[in-house]
């Protein structure tokens, strides 16, 4: 068998190389893909819990006032039906608010990685500058 030549060996390091930079950028690209979908996901979820968490609260506030008035009637039993009815609505407010939270929390976290990289990147371009001169008029000391 007889050994590859130095052009073919270089063609097939080049061909190697670039399925592996492909590669790399697939991954990438399929990491962005899956982050625009969490925050849709996460921006139609959100959307509908604060819309659910008002209904919620609008419930608690109607059972509430019905039972004001069955007390004001006497009717202990009813009243306490309703009570109990605007409890439950209040625990399901209780939940959504912290999906809510929970949402907003994840949001933020997103947005502080991004923005934590985009500085590491700015002080990386930075201090890659840095050896080099610094332009005149920059108002430095070592220039006065």
């Amino acid at each position: 068998m007889r050994c590859l030549t130095p052009l073919a060996a270089v063609a097939l390091v080049v061909v190697v190389a670039l399925a592996g930079y492909n590669y790399w950028q697939i991954g990438r690209l399929k990491s962005e893909l899956a982050g625009i979908k969490a925050k849709v996901h996460s921006g139609r979820a959100a959307a509908g819990n604060q819309q659910d968490l008002l209904t919620a609260l609008a419930a608690v506030k109607r059972h509430t006032s019905r039972a004001r008035q069955l007390l004001g009637a006497g009717q202990m039993g009813g009243a306490r039906l309703e009570l109990d009815k605007s409890l439950q609505n209040l625990e399901e407010a209780s939940a959504l608010s912290q999906d809510i939270a929970a949402d907003a929390g994840h949001g933020l976290g997103a947005v502080w990685l991004a923005v934590r990289r985009e500085v590491q990147s700015a002080w990386k371009e930075l201090s890659r500058q840095g050896g080099r001169r610094r332009p005149e008029g920059n108002g430095s000391a070592s220039d006065k």
